[in-house]
């Protein structure tokens, strides 16, 4: 993954892995958070086995919350839209929704002791 080398290399950050994925489960490959100094500023990951090859590589802002299902709730009653339902994951509460005119962005909320 080139984007793993330049952010260690280009912008000096250190990489943490969470966790590899390679368990057969059907989560992402190669999960590393990114720190600068001693705080995570955001995660990286292999998708290709979630996507399809066509699909290329991309950003994805998450935006954390407290209650993700409620967010979620208040989306949607604002127009919004859900695209992937709130799910308890090895790495926390997640979601991903639409703003009503259809910007996409994730929600989480991080898991116990992170």
């Amino acid at each position: 993954m080139r984007s793993r080398s330049t952010s260690t290399r280009r912008i000096g950050a250190r990489l943490e892995e969470i966790g590899t994925g390679g368990d057969g489960s059907p989560g992402p490959d190669a999960y590393s958070q990114v720190f600068v100094g001693d705080s995570s500023w955001s995660g990286i990951m292999d998708t290709s086995k979630l996507s399809p090859p066509e699909v290329p590589s991309f950003w994805q802002v998450y935006v954390t919350s407290d209650d993700v299902a409620a967010t979620v709730a208040q989306v949607e009653s604002l127009g919004g839209a859900v695209l992937i339902p709130a799910e308890d994951t090895p790495y926390g509460t997640l979601a991903t929704v639409t703003d009503p005119f259809g910007a996409a962005f994730s929600l989480g909320h991080p898991p116990a002791g992170v």
